[in-house]
């Protein structure tokens, strides 16, 4: 595409050399001729942005909706984290502590808020209850590591302490352009037949709450196929599991058995040294890069390998990190076959 500029001169020159004239800033023609090359510059950014949105591999935004909507996909959206916290009471209250739905809690240091889902009840004679609670926002923002809700927002009467036990990390953010383009693409590459593995793996994702799936042809003997499905960064609910074994029940192949499954984990434990950039503290880019390499490692789903390469690229462009190393003995790649998935395991970050 050609700029303003060159528009501009090729037109000057075009005029100067059939007229004999020399055209001056000021002159009527001139003030045409930059008017005129202006839309001309405009009408090729319009074309030049229409081409784009004409294939999947170049659209953007709402235009890549449209060619996933295409191919039976959708963009997935931002999900709120979530987890359970422990409320704690005095040990020798007389009576029963009640904490009410929408109680508000924080992570300490941050201006990130949660609230319990429900309403809970220290007994007599307990020490503690756990709770479960929801991030007030969606995303991968939200999702902290265990011990950081600390403080209680809404004071409740009785209750002296408020503490994460386990990590919250199922907080994602809505799909990018970039996930969502990849799985456009593999739909073409894959087309189902009605007799290939692509065939079962479209089914089983046309199920709510499956974000990833894998088949494994043979898996019990000849004529047999075995559909492992997965959820955003979680196994599925057992009511979800059975929903796609009754649609692939009614839609395999003759003299097929084929069955849904849950895949088998495989859990990644990681240990690396980091440097953090003048600025900014070691605690502060540690929690950054845990929260990073936790949400890497989860949404990796069925089949896909967990590479220390592609983690390293992530690093790399991660906000307070100057220098980074893995240790060898204990982080590797971890190779997932069609039928397991990776999770996150003990991530230890040291500074190096």
């Amino acid at each position: 595409m050609e700029s303003y500029e060159t528009i501009l001169q090729r037109m000057i020159g075009t005029y100067e050399s059939r007229t004999m004239t020399k055209l001056s800033d000021e002159s009527d023609i001139m003030i045409r001729l930059r008017v005129l090359a202006g839309e001309i510059f405009k009408q090729q950014v319009n074309e030049d942005f229409i081409l784009r949105q004409l294939f999947p591999a170049t659209a953007t935004g709402e235009y890549l909706d449209h060619h996933a909507e295409m191919r039976d996909l959708e963009r997935r959206q931002a999900t709120k984290a979530s987890g359970y916290v422990l409320f704690y009471a005095q040990g020798d209250h007389t009576q029963p502590v009640v904490i009410p739905q929408g109680t508000i809690v924080a992570a300490n240091g941050s201006s990130k808020w949660y609230s319990t889902d429900e309403e809970a009840v220290i007994p007599v004679g307990d020490e503690s209850v756990l709770v479960p609670i929801t991030a007030e926002n969606a995303g991968a923002g939200y999702n902290t590591k265990g011990g950081s809700i600390n403080i209680i927002v809404t004071p409740v009467a009785g209750v002296t302490r408020v503490y994460n036990g386990s990590v919250l990390n199922n907080g994602r953010d809505e799909e990018d352009d970039e996930s969502l383009r990849a799985r456009i693409i593999d739909s073409y590459k894959n087309i189902p037949n009605g007799t290939n593995d692509a065939y079962y793996k479209s089914l089983a994702l046309s199920v709510e709450g499956v974000v990833t799936a894998g088949v494994v042809g043979r898996a019990r003997g000849a004529g047999t196929v075995n559909v492992y499905v997965f959820g955003d960064g979680h196994r599925v609910s057992a009511s979800t599991l059975s929903a796609v074994q009754e649609l692939l029940n009614r839609e395999r192949e003759l003299n097929v058995d084929v069955l849904a499954c849950h895949p088998e984990e495989i859990e990644v434990s990681l240990l690396l040294g980091i440097t953090p950039e003048d600025g900014y503290s070691f605690d502060e880019v540690s929690e950054r890069v845990q929260g990073i390499i936790t949400e890497y490692i989860d949404s990796l789903g069925i089949g896909r390998d967990m590479l220390l390469r592609d983690l390293s690229e992530l690093l790399c462009r991660t906000e307070g990190v100057e220098n980074f190393s893995f240790v060898s003995s204990q982080s590797f790649d971890h190779r997932i076959s069609s039928s397991q998935y990776a999770s996150s395991g003990n991530i230890v970050i040291r500074r190096r």
